[in-house]
């Protein structure tokens, strides 16, 4: 969310970290601010085993992100790179709606 704080004409962000998965608030926080975004790239790399199930519900890139991109960048966006453990065909079809109706 830091990004979305400093850099307002940010275009291209690759978030790689295995300790702090990226998450819906902070999504939200990129498309508030960064409406020039047109590449996301966030490799699933954290694994659900390494904190407790009660935080890891609420870090996990899940649908909620999954959703909240496709709510915040549905005409800027031309690359997306996504992964991780809690994210279901379901979501991927959804939001490819969102991105095909664009």
């Amino acid at each position: 969310w830091l990004s979305a704080s400093y850099c307002k004409h940010l275009q291209k962000l690759i978030y790689i970290s295995d300790q702090f998965p990226v998450n819906a608030p902070a999504i939200w926080a990129l498309g508030a601010s960064c409406r020039m975004l047109d590449t996301l790239i966030i490799p699933p790399l954290f694994s659900d085993l390494s904190i407790s199930k009660s935080i890891s519900r609420n870090l996990n890139f899940d649908y909620g992100a999954l959703l909240m991109i496709s709510r915040c960048f549905p005409t800027t966006l031309k690359i997306l790179c996504i992964g991780g453990r809690q994210i279901t065909l379901h979501g991927l079809k959804n939001m490819g709606k969102v991105f095909e109706n664009k």
